[in-house]
Protein backbone atom coordinates (compact mmCIF):
# COMPACT_ATOMS: atom_id res chain seq x y z
CA UNK A 1 0.00 0.00 0.00
CA UNK A 2 1.15 3.52 -0.77
CA UNK A 3 1.41 5.97 2.08
CA UNK A 4 0.91 9.59 1.08
CA UNK A 5 2.82 12.26 2.94
CA UNK A 6 1.08 15.33 4.23
CA UNK A 7 2.70 18.60 5.36
CA UNK A 8 2.11 17.47 8.96
CA UNK A 9 3.80 14.07 8.58
CA UNK A 10 7.28 13.50 10.00
CA UNK A 11 8.56 12.25 6.62
CA UNK A 12 7.44 15.49 4.97
CA UNK A 13 9.09 17.63 7.66
CA UNK A 14 12.33 15.63 7.55
CA UNK A 15 12.51 15.82 3.75
CA UNK A 16 11.68 19.53 3.77
CA UNK A 17 14.48 20.18 6.27
CA UNK A 18 16.93 18.09 4.21
CA UNK A 19 16.10 20.09 1.09
CA UNK A 20 16.53 23.37 3.00
CA UNK A 21 19.95 22.34 4.32
CA UNK A 22 21.06 21.11 0.90
CA UNK A 23 20.11 24.45 -0.69
CA UNK A 24 21.78 26.34 2.17
CA UNK A 25 24.99 24.35 1.77
CA UNK A 26 24.99 24.86 -2.01
CA UNK A 27 24.67 28.62 -1.48
CA UNK A 28 27.43 28.53 1.13
CA UNK A 29 29.71 26.60 -1.24
CA UNK A 30 29.07 29.19 -3.96
CA UNK A 31 29.90 32.00 -1.55
CA UNK A 32 33.11 30.27 -0.46
CA UNK A 33 34.08 29.83 -4.09
CA UNK A 34 33.52 33.53 -4.79
CA UNK A 35 35.59 34.55 -1.75
CA UNK A 36 38.48 32.30 -2.81
CA UNK A 37 38.24 33.61 -6.37
CA UNK A 38 38.33 37.20 -5.09
CA UNK A 39 41.36 36.44 -2.89
CA UNK A 40 43.20 34.98 -5.88
CA UNK A 41 42.37 38.09 -7.90
CA UNK A 42 43.67 40.33 -5.09
CA UNK A 43 46.82 38.26 -4.82
CA UNK A 44 47.29 38.52 -8.56
CA UNK A 45 47.06 42.30 -8.23
CA UNK A 46 49.42 42.14 -5.23
CA UNK A 47 46.73 43.74 -3.07
CA UNK A 48 46.08 40.87 -0.68
CA UNK A 49 45.95 42.14 2.89
CA UNK A 50 45.04 45.70 1.98
CA UNK A 51 41.28 45.34 2.21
Amino acid sequence: SIELWTPNSQEWKTTEQSIYYREYNKALDSLKSLVVQHLFELEKLNLCGTG
